[in-house]
């Protein structure tokens, strides 16, 4: 979350991510060349299909783009997401919006109720999301094994600056 020059508001991912798998990807690319005996003329080969395939599906990760752009003074949101060199545009007028919600529900659970013991797949997941009149949801983040407070700082910060309330943070605080 970053606030822009232009009083806008941006909610995107974070540049070091795309950086580690740039990283990854070179890293990957120089050890399948360094280990394969002709060089750069036998990289495409049958033996190095699976750490090209990972290689590209590094690339890939540090192309995706996708970020929630609030620009209070126009009046809108603007979605972006997809691949840098190929994505979709969304806006959605900021008036439609109703609230901010914030839910918790544990991964690998049905229900609440159900077993009280926690396992190592059983994890408390945060989703960030606005809520339009209509009732449609769109889904901001998801947040596994962070801070609390953080996500609430988040929440606080769009629903302030949107002027609208932020609703559910209660229930997924002590969820």
């Amino acid at each position: 979350m970053k606030r822009l020059a232009d009083d806008r508001l941006e909610l995107g991912l974070a540049s070091r991510m795309k950086y580690v798998l740039l990283i990854i990807a070179g890293f990957l690319l120089y050890a399948t060349i360094s280990t394969t005996p002709a060089g750069m003329s036998g990289l495409i080969s049958r033996a190095n299909l699976f750490p090209l395939l990972l290689t590209a599906i590094a690339l890939l990760g540090a192309a995706y783009h996708e970020c929630w752009v609030f620009d209070k003074k126009n009046g809108r949101l603007f979605y972006q997401f997809g691949l840098v060199f190929a994505h979709s545009n969304r806006i959605i007028a900021l008036e439609t919006l109703e609230q901010v919600k914030l839910e918790c529900f544990v991964r690998g659970r049905l229900s609440a109720k159900q077993e009280s013991t926690r396992s190592l797949w059983q994890r408390r997941v945060f989703t960030l999301s606005l809520a339009d009149r209509e009732g449609k949801l769109y889904r901001l983040e998801s947040y596994q094994n962070t801070n609390p407070d953080k996500i609430q700082q988040t929440a606080r910060a769009i629903a302030d600056y949107c002027g609208l309330p932020l609703v559910g943070w209660d229930k997924a605080a002590q969820g």
